[in-house]
């Protein structure tokens, strides 16, 4: 399993993490889990860290290509039961993958991801309007641009099942950006599942909601991974 984390301006550390301790469930099943610092990631340098700056799809893209390669060619995976699980920015990621590099991978799993990076510009509260100018680009000047680098542009090169998780009240990645994936996917007869807690909003605020998701993440990655 590929996790690339959220943010992107953040950065994946070996030290205990409550919130990921569900990657660890993954592990004692016997399931690999790669965690990379991709360009956007803190700690290795302005230049690295500026780089996904208006870049979404682009650097980001190159690296996940990269990683997915190394992966697909290691000795100790199986090149056919390669999995793709993020969050947040890591959501827009895991779509990225799916959707760019299809034929890479057995399931993924999207938590909260952004889907199109036009309406999450469009659609953001007025309080981040300021930081997506900076992340990810304005519109309508780079509309073209946006909608190119949009894993929702590419849906229909999507060949493996996902696993979408929403929050119904996420004020900083809304549950349209899901909605998108979730209806073209289905629209094409494609396998998505999809879980929306409706009391939550970006990440989870209450232990039983958090404990349901992570434990539906793990068993059915397990599900999709382990099956003969």
């Amino acid at each position: 399993v590929l996790y690339p984390h959220g943010g992107p301006e953040t950065q994946s550390r070996p030290a205990y993490d409550h919130v990921l301790s569900h990657l660890q469930a993954l592990v004692h099943r016997g399931i690999a889990v790669v965690v990379p610092n991709i360009h956007g990631s803190t700690g290795y340098g302005r230049s690295w860290q500026g780089a996904i700056y208006r870049d979404w799809g682009g650097v980001d893209l190159d690296d996940l290509r990269a990683l997915a390669t190394w992966m697909a060619a290691e000795p100790g995976f199986a090149r056919d039961r390669l999995a793709v699980y993020g969050g947040s920015y890591g959501g827009f990621a895991a779509l990225t993958c799916v959707t760019r590099l299809p034929e890479l991978w057995r399931c993924a799993v999207d938590l909260f991801g952004v889907s199109n990076l036009v309406t999450m510009i469009e659609h953001a509260a007025p309080s981040w309007r300021r930081f997506l100018a900076r992340w990810i680009g304005e519109l309508p000047r780079d509309r073209e641009a946006l909608a190119a680098r949009s894993p929702v542009t590419y849906l229909d090169a999507v060949r493996c099942p996902l696993l979408v998780i929403q929050g119904g009240n996420d004020p900083r990645v809304p549950k349209e950006e899901s909605d998108q994936v979730v209806g073209r996917l289905r629209a094409l007869g494609r396998r998505v599942d999809e879980v929306v807690f409706p009391d939550e909003g970006h990440g989870f605020t209450k232990r039983a909601n958090a404990d349901a998701a992570y434990t539906k993440i793990v068993e059915w990655l397990a599900a999709e991974l382990l099956a003969p």
